[in-house]
């Protein structure tokens, strides 16, 4: 998908200000951004060529690492593994929205212009054994570290079932 400006994947935010806590974006240019608090990372893969791409963020804080998979590669572009703060964590009640960035104090809402088949959050980072393993395979919802899964898979409605752990269902909007 082919944009002039920034299509925001995921958001979590800060529930009082809407600041970004962590987000995933497709750039103009097609590349896939990754903010998480303080830390940017950009790859240098694009992703607006028409073709269906698995993106992965992990984030480690054991490690204090952030990284970004293309395609079930880690990808080669600035900073594909950066070092982020000790003890940084998103908070647990982060705002959380799929392919729209709430309007902010500074700005209006983003959406995301294109074609997303589902998300999923995990627990623990992910190794790209693990990421290759999964990424092609419609998952049962009970994975071990599997914390929300949106398959996208209802036939009808507006509801998207969060069929992993987590259990949060959200609203479809626009469709």
């Amino acid at each position: 998908t082919e944009s002039s400006s920034e299509m925001v994947l995921m958001f979590a935010g800060n529930p009082d200000n809407n600041s970004s806590e962590l987000e995933v974006s497709v750039l103009s240019d097609g590349r896939v951004s990754a903010t998480y608090l303080d830390q940017i990372i950009e790859s240098q893969d694009i992703v607006s060529d028409n073709l269906w791409h698995h993106v992965a963020v992990t984030v480690d804080t054991a490690d204090n690492l952030i990284a970004m998979y293309i395609d079930g590669s880690l990808d080669s572009g600035s900073g594909s593994e950066v070092t982020i703060s000790s003890g940084s964590a998103v908070g647990e009640l982060s705002t959380f929205s799929l392919a729209y960035y709430p309007e902010s104090s500074t700005g209006s809402a983003q959406y995301f212009q294109g074609n997303l088949d589902e998300t999923r959050i995990w627990s623990a980072p992910r190794n790209v054994a693990q990421i290759t393993g999964t990424m092609n395979q419609v998952l049962s919802g009970d994975e071990d570290n599997l914390s929300n899964y949106w398959n996208f898979n209802e036939d009808t409605g507006a509801t998207i079932n969060d069929i992993g752990g987590g259990l949060a269902a959200g609203t479809l909007v626009g469709m």
